[in-house]
Parts: C-alpha cells; sequence; structure tokens
C-alpha cells in the first residue's frame, strides 16, 4: 500500500512535493506506484529550447480522410456545383483541406507545364465566411477576390446585389476560379448560403467559365465546396439545395484505429523500438476509440501531453527529441486518460485521471 493522494474517484492523483535535487519537481505515479516506477516533472529547467513548446508534428500521408475530402474538392471543380463535407471538430478536416487544395493546384501547375495553352484553373479560399446578410456577404467576397479594385459604391451610392453578384462572377471567369473553399462551414449564415446558391445558378447560367456546346449540356460555372461540423447539415436541408445544388455530402469524422497506429508511429518513430503495431493498435482501441473511431484533435493532444511528460522528466539523462522520444506503455495509458477523461479502471466509476 502506498501513500499516494486519491481524488475525489477513488483514483490515483498527481502528487506535488520535492524531488532530490529538484526543488521544482513534481512527482507522478502513473506508472505503478508499487514497483517503483515512477515519472517526476520539472517545470522549470532552464532549458534554452523548450522542445515541448515547439513540437511540430509532420504531416502524414496516406490517410483515407485525405482522399474523402480531395474527393468533394475534385467534385466542386468539375461538376461545378456544391460539395458538403461534415466531420466532428478536431476529426483534422481543415488540415486534410489543405492538402487537399494543395494537391490540386500542383496537378493544375503539372497540367499547365505540359500544355503551353492550358489556363491553369485557381480556386479562392475562404478561411471563414461569417457574413450574416447578403450584402454584406457579397461584398466580403468581392474585396477578397477583386482586392484593390474593388469599389462598394458607384455614384455615390450603395451597388446593388445584382450588380455586384455580376462583378464578383466576372472576377472569376477572368481569373478563372472555379471553385470557392470555404472552411468553418458551420458560421455561414442561411443568408450567406443563398448566397452561394445564387452564385453557383447565375455562374452557370452566364457560363461564365466556358462556351456553350450546341445540342448538349456541360458543367460551367462556380461550384463550392463547404467543410464544417455537423451543425451545417441543418441549414443545408433547409435550403431545399440538399441533392440539388449542393449535390454532394461526404462524411468525415474520426480516423480509423489503423490511422492512428501509422500517425503516432510516424510522429514517435523510436517507438517502434518499444511496442509492437499490433499491441499499439489495441492500446489506442481501449482507450482513444470514440464513436467508432480516433478523434484527430484527441491523437495530437495525446502525442503533445506524452512530449512534454518525458521532456518534463528530470530524471532523463538526454533531451529527447520527437524522433528519439522512447515507448512508455504506463505513460501512454496515463495521458490518455487525462485526454479523454476516461476512468483508469473501465469498469469503475467515471472519474478518471483529471
Amino acid at each position: 500500500m502506498h501513500d499516494t493522494p486519491r481524488g475525489p474517484h477513488g483514483h490515483d492523483e498527481p502528487r506535488g512535493g520535492e524531488a532530490p535535487g529538484d526543488d521544482d519537481a513534481q512527482r507522478l505515479d502513473p506508472l505503478g506506484a508499487d514497483d517503483g516506477e515512477h515519472l517526476s516533472l520539472r517545470f522549470f529547467d532552464g532549458a534554452p529550447d523548450d522542445l515541448a513548446e515547439h513540437l511540430a508534428l509532420p504531416l502524414v500521408d496516406g490517410l483515407d480522410l485525405d482522399g474523402r475530402v480531395r474527393n468533394a474538392l475534385d467534385h466542386a471543380v468539375t461538376t461545378r456545383r456544391g460539395a458538403v463535407v461534415i466531420g466532428a471538430k478536431g476529426c483534422g478536416k481543415s488540415v486534410a483541406l489543405a492538402r487537399a487544395v494543395a494537391w490540386l493546384e500542383h496537378q493544375e501547375y503539372q497540367r499547365e507545364q505540359r500544355n503551353d495553352a492550358y489556363g491553369r484553373r485557381a480556386f479562392h479560399y475562404v478561411p471563414s465566411f461569417a457574413a450574416r446578410r447578403y450584402h454584406e456577404g457579397l461584398t466580403v467576397l468581392c474585396r477578397q477576390i477583386l482586392g484593390v479594385s474593388f469599389h462598394p459604391s458607384v455614384r455615390g451610392g450603395r451597388k446593388q446585389e445584382d450588380d455586384l453578384r455580376t462583378e464578383l462572377l466576372l472576377a472569376c471567369r477572368d481569373q478563372n476560379i472555379v471553385a470557392l473553399v470555404i472552411d468553418e462551414g458551420e458560421r455561414v449564415a442561411p443568408e450567406g448560403l443563398r448566397l452561394l446558391r445564387d452564385l453557383m445558378a447565375e455562374a452557370e447560367w452566364h457560363g461564365a467559365h466556358g462556351a456553350a456546346v450546341a445540342g448538349a449540356k456541360r458543367a460551367v460555372g462556380l461550384g463550392v465546396l463547404l467543410v464544417g461540423t455537423p451543425t451545417l447539415r441543418a441549414p443545408i436541408m433547409a435550403t431545399n439545395e440538399a441533392a440539388q445544388r449542393w449535390s454532394l455530402l461526404i462524411d468525415v469524422d474520426r480516423l480509423f484505429v489503423h490511422e492512428a497506429t501509422d500517425i503516432l508511429l510516424a510522429w514517435f518513430p523510436a517507438w517502434r523500438a518499444g511496442v509492437a503495431r499490433d499491441a499499439l493498435s489495441g492500446l489506442i482501441e481501449r482507450w482513444l476509440v470514440e464513436a467508432g473511431g480516433v478523434p484527430w484533435r484527441t491523437l495530437e493532444n495525446v502525442a503533445r501531453l506524452y512530449f512534454r511528460y518525458v521532456q518534463r522528466n528530470h530524471r532523463a539523462a538526454a533531451r529527447f527529441t520527437r524522433e528519439t522520444t522512447p515507448w512508455n506503455e504506463r505513460l501512454f495509458v496515463y495521458v490518455a486518460q487525462q485526454v479523454r477523461w476516461k476512468p483508469s479502471d473501465p469498469n469503475g466509476d467515471a472519474g478518471g485521471a483529471r
């Protein structure tokens, strides 16, 4: 029996106090106090380079999420219709969107290099489109796409919505912008959705990005990709344009266990010497899975907290980098409990390490 203080739910809590040779150390007991294995944290170690603070987690290729977001972007560009990607906050949508845009821009660059006559297609990225009123939203988009050449008034009066839409679509045609890409789609107001619908419809009617072909119908106009949280679904449905102008819906949410495993092993390659891939997948399955998958933000939080604890361990003989950070199963489980607020005993109450 050990004297580690107990939390309100009966689970071990971090124990403060002095550690030998370090007045600023705090002793944690996640690793099994009875066997003498402890983790001690030294919060202010005076290191000129705080590796934990500046930890950079590289992007990992080959995720299924990347392919699904890329598919949605390709749909908006190819069909010039609306595509919607919906996923829970923290699942990695914005990262996948940035990668998809970079991928398509690279494809366009290569096509232009192969054919001098090819006009490279462009995509206008909007990180957040939160305008509440129709005219306000039009003005925001005009300022972004036309830049300094845009003037919201004419002859002392405010430009009308019809004039602004025409000016915006002509600018898109001149810059060969074939799609608007909007992140944080849950922030788009109903009037913003109506505006986006009108832009798609009017761009198609004008044939702003291509000439009509006699006797045939081709995809012309301006596509829109909206990426947002599940709260975006209801406003889209309320427009009566679901499956119409908004012609593709892709649900993305959480990483599969095998994807989460690949990411952690890519972030911390030294773990491969301490844990088998299947064993790590089992731990992820037990401690990090939520509603059928692993939230991206949860995985990032686990990585950053684990790395910080390793960096702050005052007994560590070396300053571990991300690449040399060692594997410790008990520490991983402890971190997972803190990040997920999950009880250390799955059969116990809902206490957990907080």
